[in-house]
């Protein structure tokens, strides 16, 4: 089972939601993989970053996510 971690909606055609989603799912899934070899409960990045007490890495790692996410939201597919 997939769980979206973090996630916006948009209004996108039906034809390109295919591909964000595709995207979304993958990230998704890296996110889940992260969690797991932290040690960390799986929930969006915003709320790892604020429930969880992490190293300067995992703050970065989470940081970078979440900006490559929200661009995600950004592109014109």
């Amino acid at each position: 089972m997939i769980m979206k971690f973090y996630c916006h909606y948009s209004k996108t055609p039906s034809s390109k939601i295919d591909l964000r989603e595709g995207l979304q799912n993958y990230m998704t899934e890296v996110l889940g993989e992260f969690c797991k070899e932290n040690d960390l409960e799986i929930m969006c990045a915003d709320d790892i970053l604020h429930t969880h007490t992490l190293t300067e890495d995992q703050r970065s790692w989470l940081n970078a996510y979440i900006k490559m996410w929200d661009n995600l939201q950004d592109i014109r597919i």
